[in-house]
Parts: structure tokens; sequence; C-alpha cells
């Protein structure tokens, strides 16, 4: 596997987005974090990897927060899909599984998860459908019609 530096956008837009993200603000905010020190955590952790991974590179060792101008061009998915990368580029150090900034990409991408088209009207577990009533079938087929008409892709 190779890794790379992510840029300070990617960064950057993560932790904006989080931090316009209330839950996620409080969350963070809770354990102590600012968005200038959660975005220090994230890129700490990404240079760890690659010194795991390649050695020590000379990089920075400090990270300049700045609030990313362009959220508007950021879906969930788009958020999502920033998480994964910036996980695959920050894992190779041994700390990564137990690490901060593991924990703050996994409640990225859990908020983000909640803010992508349709999830709100999807149902929230799956019944034991033997046991129901065709009513309450059709009223879960009502559901998940409502669903794919928002967007959501159910297979």
């Amino acid at each position: 596997m190779s890794a790379y530096l992510v840029t300070d956008d990617h960064i950057n837009a993560l932790i904006t987005w989080a931090f316009d993200t209330r839950d996620l603000k409080s969350r963070f905010g809770y354990l102590g974090y600012d968005a200038q020190s959660a975005a220090q955590t994230l890129y700490t952790a990404n240079v760890a990897s690659l010194t795991e991974r390649y050695g020590d590179q000379g990089l920075p060792t400090e990270f300049v927060y700045r609030r990313f101008a362009h959220l508007n061009m950021m879906s969930a998915i788009q958020v999502i899909k920033a998480c994964q990368c910036y996980a695959y580029q920050a894992c190779e150090a041994d700390t990564w599984e137990a690490s901060t900034a593991k924990c703050m990409i996994d409640a990225i991408t859990a908020a983000a998860i909640t803010h992508i088209n349709g999830y709100s009207d999807a149902a929230w577990s799956i019944p034991d459908y033997a046991a129901i009533s065709a009513a309450h079938k059709a009223r879960i087929a009502a559901d998940f019609d409502k669903a794919r008409a928002n967007g959501a892709q159910i297979t």
C-alpha cells in the first residue's frame, strides 16, 4: 500500500464540515478540541502514517487550520469519501486504531451518513416480516417507496 500527505484543503474541509455540524462541534469541544487542535490532530496522524511507511520525510510538524470556504460543493457522500481517503492515508502507524484522529474521522463519517438524502425517511429497523400484519407491511413498503422517491438507494 502507498500513502501520501493529504492536502491542507482536505483536512480543512473535514474539520470545517465537522465544526459546522452542531453535534460534532459540541462533541469535539467537550473533548477539549477547537478547529485548530482537531486539524492538527488529523495532520499529525497523517504524518505519523507516512513516517511509519517511509521513514522521516522531514515534513513540517505544525498545521495551520483555515476555514474551508467551499463547503457548498461538498455533499454528504463527498465528506464520507474524503474521510475514507484520509483514513487510508493515515492508517499506517501502529497507533492508528486507538488514535483520536481515527475517532474523529469515524465521528465525521457517522454524522455525514445521517445527511445523505433519504436517510431520515428510511426505516430505523427491519421487522420480522412473517409476524406483522398486512396493513403494517403496506406502511413499511410505503416508507421504502418514500425513501426511494427522496433519492435513497434501496436494493
